[in-house]
């Protein structure tokens, strides 16, 4: 069954820059949007309210939903766009520095889970949308530390809609591929196969409206990535190491 995203009130966290600013001005075009994020929203319209805040402390969620709620009424659901990468260096590894990205991009979405889910189970209605990767099996190289934080958020969203089966809510895990932003110009990608944000929130857009509850893109590193999920570590690391040196700059 499609779903209408027009004249509707969402919440999306991350929205300054990335899939989430892209996300954000795309839903703004027929919708209220509330947009939360550590820096400020650097294109505001008529249909955005910001709130800055931190996805990694509970108050900061709690007040903006506060104020998002006082403007608004009801809010008809969020999505999670919010993620920070690190190249994890073993030698000269640091478990701060991985618990710090874990708590970002994964506890981040429990504490804004925590916030509004009883209000979507009350209702008997809501969206929970969550920006997770292409790559939540395997990780890559210099990157443990970031791709356990996607394997957990996609582990954690099955079970959420696992359990939850029938009572209203709709879930979609949003699973993108390269997309130019921020964070993979931190990465030193290098690939010519990225997509713009634009490009990526349009096709988010298209989809969850399609209620697609898995939103992986583009195809074709979607198949990849579902293919090299069943070979064995030998042959993944040797195929995955010829191509990460076609892509990224080497990690010094």
């Amino acid at each position: 069954m499609n779903m209408e995203l027009k004249d509707k009130t969402f919440i999306v966290y991350g929205a300054s820059s990335g899939i989430g600013e892209g996300l954000a001005l795309e839903l703004s075009k027929q919708n209220r949007v509330g947009t939360f994020s550590r820096r400020t929203f650097s294109k505001p319209n008529e249909n955005i309210l910001h709130c800055q805040g931190d996805v990694t402390k509970l108050a900061d969620i709690r007040e903006a939903a506060s104020m998002f709620k006082a403007k608004w009424g009801h809010i008809d659901g969020f999505i999670y766009s919010v993620g920070v990468a690190q190249v994890t260096d073993f030698n000269n590894f640091k478990s701060e520095d991985a618990k710090n990205i874990m708590l970002t991009n994964f506890f981040g979405f429990l504490n804004c889970l925590e916030v509004w889910l009883p209000d979507f189970l009350e209702r008997k209605t809501g969206l929970v949308g969550m920006v997770s990767a292409l790559m939540v099996k395997r990780s890559l190289p210099h990157g443990a530390a970031y791709f356990a934080t996607k394997a957990a958020q996609h582990v954690f969203f099955e079970g959420l809609r696992m359990d939850l089966q029938g009572q209203g809510v709709n879930f979609h895990e949003i699973r993108p591929g390269l997309v130019d932003t921020a964070m993979s110009r931190q990465m030193q990608v290098k690939t010519e196969k990225m997509w713009s944000s634009e490009k990526a929130a349009m096709h988010i857009i298209s989809q969850i409206e399609k209620n697609k509850t898995d939103i992986s893109f583009p195809l074709d590193l979607k198949l990849l990535t579902q293919s090299t999920s069943i070979l064995p570590d030998r042959t993944y690391f040797k195929i995955i190491k010829a191509q990460m040196d076609k892509s990224f700059r080497e990690i010094k």
